[in-house]
């Protein structure tokens, strides 16, 4: 298999102009979703950043696993405001980063289910795999490298 040019690579990165324009709403609704969770994440720093502080329970243990939460949590918070900011950029790693996110976040949301989270994170994965699609019929639907011809 032939190493693809990384400026072929950058090349298909990015959509046609026209594709742009046609998919602009959906796109802004996924950043809104994406927003949503970010959102989300941020009501969650409260009651684990009270506990770390406080200390509410003696148990290093229980304070680790908490320190251990809150960095994930920070850690997610960070990736997906960089999301945010690939896909005002209509960046193809960006459709594919939100759907192996959601497609984890499926599988966390089946075992204590919420509707409303369950909603939010199918709608997300279906808009992200249908822009995807849409913007870059030319790469695979799990990668953002362009088909070999």
């Amino acid at each position: 298999m032939a190493k693809i040019p990384k400026k072929v690579i950058l090349q298909y990165r990015y959509p046609d102009p026209a594709l742009k324009r046609q998919y602009k709403i959906l796109n802004y609704i996924l950043i809104a979703l994406v927003g949503t969770f970010i959102i989300s994440r941020i009501l969650m720093y409260k009651p684990i950043f009270i506990e770390l502080v406080t200390g509410g329970s003696s148990n290093s243990v229980l304070q680790t696993a908490g320190g251990v939460i809150f960095l994930i949590n920070t850690l997610m918070l960070v990736l997906m405001i960089w999301i945010i900011k690939i896909l005002f950029s209509y960046d193809a790693r960006a459709y594919l980063i939100l759907a192996i996110l959601s497609i984890l976040g499926l599988s966390n949301i089946i075992k204590a289910f919420n509707i409303v989270d369950f909603t939010l994170i199918t709608i997300t994965l279906v808009l992200s795999l249908i822009l995807k699609k849409k913007l870059f019929p030319n790469i695979p639907l799990f990668s953002y490298v362009p088909k070999q011809t």
